[in-house]
């Protein structure tokens, strides 16, 4: 994406969203959505400072990933169950 656009010109323009904006209609965090952007689950783009997925990619991703399982529900069979270090208190 071009430098100097701002991101309110790119959310009327190409029908873009923050991670926040997303973030808050999927009920996750913009960490995990980070963490997502850089596994390359999450297709988005850096504009300045800010992260922004195009709609196309949004609904992509809550399509295919959203409310998928991960280790860290605990509905997952792996939940509660990762091996530990004993403590050497």
């Amino acid at each position: 994406m071009a430098s100097g656009v701002s991101v309110d010109y790119a959310k009327r323009v190409k029908n873009y969203m923050t991670l926040s904006e997303m973030a808050k209609l999927l009920g996750l965090s913009q960490p995990t959505l980070r963490q997502q952007i850089a596994k390359g689950v999450l297709v988005a783009e850096k504009m300045g400072r800010d992260w922004v997925v195009a709609e196309a990619d949004f609904e992509t991703y809550k399509r295919e990933r959203w409310g998928k399982r991960g280790v860290a529900s605990p509905d997952h069979p792996l939940h509660g169950k990762r091996e530990t270090k004993p403590s050497t208190v």
